[in-house]
C-alpha cells in the first residue's frame, strides 16, 4: 500500500526539518516546497493527501492559496492545515473563511501536529469512501430509474390492453339501458365488467373483482375475459348456460390451471330476458347486487356461492322479476375502503346513497355516487379499485 503523502509549504521556519522528521517517522512521505502555486496541478490530480502551509511572512499568499486550492479540488477533498504565527488571528480567520480545514498556532507541538494530521487524513478517507459509495449509489439509482421507466411503460401498455378488453359500448337493446363507472386505484386494476347480447331475447353481464391490485390482479381479469363461457353450442342448436353453470365452469377452469399463490375472483353474473324481464343471477363471494324498485323500495340479490378459484363449490341461481322503472346496481368492494366500514354496515350506507340519488338518470347517478364515495373517503384518489355498474328497465309506453 502506497504511503500517504504530505506537502509542506514553507521555507522560513527553522522547525521545518523537525516537522518533516516527525511526519516521516509516522510513516508519511513528506515533500517541502517554498512555492505553493506550482503544486496546484499536482494537488488537483490527487498527487498529495494533505497540505501543511506555514504562512509565516506570507499571510496573504496563504489565504490566496486556500482559495485557489479549494477551487481546483472541485468535488475532491485534500485537507489543508494553516500554520500561523502566535497572535496572527487575522490570518487564521481569513484562512478558515477561505477553506482551510484546520489551523495550528506556533509554536507547533509535535503531539498536536501528529494528532491534527491523523484526524484530517481519517476524515479524508471517510470522504473518499463516501464519494465511492455515492458513485455506486448514483449508478444503482440510474439502473433503477431505467428499470422503473421500462416497468412504467409496460404498465401503461398493460393498462391500454386491459381497457381495450372492456366493452367499448353497451348493448343497444330497446327498453334496457346500461351504464358503468370504472375506477382503477393504480395503473392497472383487478376490477372488470362486461355486457353482451347472448341471443335475440337475452343479454348477459357481469361485474368481477380479482384478488389484490396491480399486475397479478389485472392478469386474472384477462383470464376471466377469455375464460368465461356462456353457451353450449351444438351442430344445430345452442343452450344458454345458467349463471350458476357459468360460474361453475369458471371455477373449475381456475382450479385446473393451478394458478400461483391461490388467486381468486369474486363475481356476479346475470342474464336478462329482455321480453319477460326475468333476471337470473349467481353471486360468487361478491357484494350483493341491489335492485331499486320503481316505487322506492330496495332488494338485495343474495343467491350464489363461494369465491371462484379456491375450492370445488356449488353455485345457486337466483331469480328476480324486473319491472319497468326498476334499476339494478352492481358494484365491487372498493366501496368498503371508500366508506371505511365493512358489511353489512357498508351495504346499508351504500343503499342510503343510492336512495338519495335514485331519481337521477342512470349514468348521472353513477357519477354522483362516485363523487359521494370520494367525499366520504376524504380523498380524491381511492385506495381500492371501484366499479359501479347499472341497468335500467325503461318504462314501456
Amino acid at each position: 500500500m502506497a504511503k500517504e503523502s504530505i506537502l509542506l509549504i514553507g521555507s522560513a521556519d527553522p522547525k521545518l526539518p523537525d516537522w518533516c522528521a516527525l511526519l516521516g517517522g509516522l510513516g508519511y512521505e513528506v515533500r517541502v516546497s517554498p512555492a505553493p502555486a506550482s503544486h496546484l496541478a499536482d494537488l488537483a490530480r490527487g498527487g498529495y493527501d494533505l497540505v501543511l502551509f506555514d504562512v509565516e511572512g506570507a499571510p496573504d499568499e496563504g489565504a490566496e492559496f486556500c482559495r485557489r486550492l479549494k477551487a481546483a479540488m472541485g468535488h475532491n477533498f485534500i485537507p489543508l492545515i494553516l500554520i500561523t504565527p502566535r497572535g496572527d488571528v487575522a490570518s487564521k480567520v481569513r484562512g478558515l473563511e477561505l477553506g482551510a480545514d484546520d489551523t495550528l498556532v506556533k509554536p507547533v507541538y509535535p503531539e498536536e501536529l501528529s494528532a491534527r494530521v491523523v484526524s484530517l487524513l481519517r476524515i479524508k478517507h471517510l470522504h473518499s469512501e463516501l464519494r465511492t459509495k455515492n458513485v455506486e449509489l448514483e449508478r444503482v439509482h440510474g439502473a433503477l430509474q431505467s428499470a422503473y421507466e421500462i416497468i412504467q411503460a409496460d404498465l401503461e401498455l398493460a393498462q391500454r390492453l386491459q381497457r381495450s378488453l372492456l366493452p367499448r359500448q353497451m348493448p343497444d337493446i330497446p327498453g334496457v339501458r346500461f351504464a358503468a363507472r370504472y375506477l382503477a386505484s393504480g395503473t392497472v386494476a383487478g376490477d372488470f365488467y362486461d355486457a353482451f347480447r347472448l341471443d335475440e331475447r337475452h343479454v348477459g353481464f357481469y361485474v368481477a373483482d380479482a384478488v389484490g391490485h396491480g399486475v397479478r390482479a389485472a392478469l386474472l381479469t384477462v383470464f376471466l375475459k377469455k375464460g368465461i363461457t356462456t353457451k353450449e353450442i351444438g351442430p344445430r342448436s345452442y343452450r344458454l348456460l345458467t349463471p350458476a353453470e357459468v360460474l361453475q365452469r369458471l371455477n373449475d377452469d381456475m382450479l385446473r390451471e393451478q394458478l400461483a399463490e391461490s388467486p381468486f375472483i369474486t363475481i356476479v353474473y346475470a342474464t336478462l330476458n329482455v321480453e319477460t324481464l326475468e333476471l337470473q343471477y349467481s353471486c360468487a363471494g361478491h357484494p350483493y347486487p341491489i335492485v331499486l324498485r320503481a316505487e322506492g323500495t330496495q332488494e338485495l340479490l343474495v343467491r350464489g356461492g363461494g369465491l371462484v378459484g379456491v375450492f370445488k363449490d356449488h353455485f345457486d341461481v337466483g331469480h328476480c322479476q324486473m319491472r319497468p322503472g326498476d334499476r339494478l346496481i352492481c358494484y365491487t368492494d372498493g366501496i368498503q375502503s371508500a366508506l371505511g366500514v365493512t358489511a353489512p354496515n357498508c351495504t346499508e350506507r351504500f343503499q342510503a346513497i343510492l336512495a338519495r340519488l335514485r331519481h337521477e338518470e342512470l349514468s348521472q347517478m353513477l357519477a354522483a355516487c362516485e363523487e359521494e364515495l370520494r367525499r366520504q373517503a376524504g380523498q380524491t384518489e381511492l385506495e381500492d379499485d371501484l366499479t359501479l355498474f347499472g341497468l335500467d328497465i325503461c318504462s314501456r309506453k
